[in-house]
């Protein structure tokens, strides 16, 4: 009967062990963030709104606008935004970008400047993005275009 017991006992004990590096996991598992804007921001993105300090653009000052963002290579991707504005004139904007996904923030360098956005997508074909430019709040929406 005591090595009923005794078998019974260390079974449960060598099982419970087990189950407990088994089922364990890392904190670092845990605090992985996946790449979600690196991988969804790239295409060209139309704009559909262009608002500064609650001011519509579109379709007063700027007719039309687009970004495309380029695939990462090694540390960071290239963009480039085309500007039409109302008066006919355009503009190109050349430059690389990095992505801070904890921050949801992208960082766009070009001509000697840099502009952090931050990112939000409301819908896997939309996206907002919203950034301060000479002191002023902008809050751009976009549409990926087909």
């Amino acid at each position: 009967m005591k090595t009923n017991f005794l078998k019974i006992s260390l079974l449960t004990l060598v099982v419970s062990a087990f189950s407990m590096f088994t089922f364990t996991s890392c904190d670092k598992d845990d605090d992985t963030t996946p790449d979600v804007i690196k991988t969804k921001i790239v295409g060209t993105w139309d704009f559909t709104s262009f608002k500064v300090d609650n001011s519509e653009y579109m379709g007063v000052i700027v007719d039309s606008a687009s970004v495309t963002f380029e695939e990462f290579t090694g540390a960071q991707g290239d963009f480039e935004q085309s500007i039409v504005y109302a008066d006919g004139e355009q503009e190109e904007i050349i430059g690389k970008y990095t992505v801070d996904e904890t921050k949801k923030e992208v960082k766009m360098t070009y001509d000697g400047e840099t502009e952090i956005v931050k990112i939000t997508f409301t819908t896997s074909d939309k996206m907002e993005w919203i950034t301060t430019q000479d002191g002023e709040q902008v809050v751009a929406k976009t549409e990926r275009r087909d």
